[in-house]
């Protein structure tokens, strides 16, 4: 019987099944799919665009933040967010 190799190195699909949790809520995607559009959105901005809670557009920043996929940046007393892995892009392109 032959050996077969994966191509894909196995960390480097762990790596992208994590994003792929993270971004699987509607919310989520709808956050990635603002900031697709534009490249840096407040939290209040996100928050109007999907009309949602502040709290809940907060939580769902910070989670994809803490996976990498987003990143802030702190401009006087606001938090602008921006698409910090581009996989995140990719996956939504898939499906939309």
């Amino acid at each position: 019987m032959e050996n077969f190799k994966s191509r894909i190195d196995f960390a480097v699909l762990e790596s992208t099944a994590d994003i792929m949790k993270s971004l699987a809520h509607p919310v989520r995607l709808a956050i990635i799919d603002l900031l697709k559009d534009n490249p840096t959105l407040t939290v209040s901005n996100i928050q109007e665009a999907l009309n949602i809670e502040q709290a809940a557009a907060s939580y769902h920043l910070l989670q994809m933040k803490s996976k990498g996929i987003l990143r802030s940046a702190k401009k006087a007393n606001m938090v602008f967010y921006r698409i910090e892995n581009e996989k995140a892009l990719r996956i939504l392109e898939l499906f939309l």
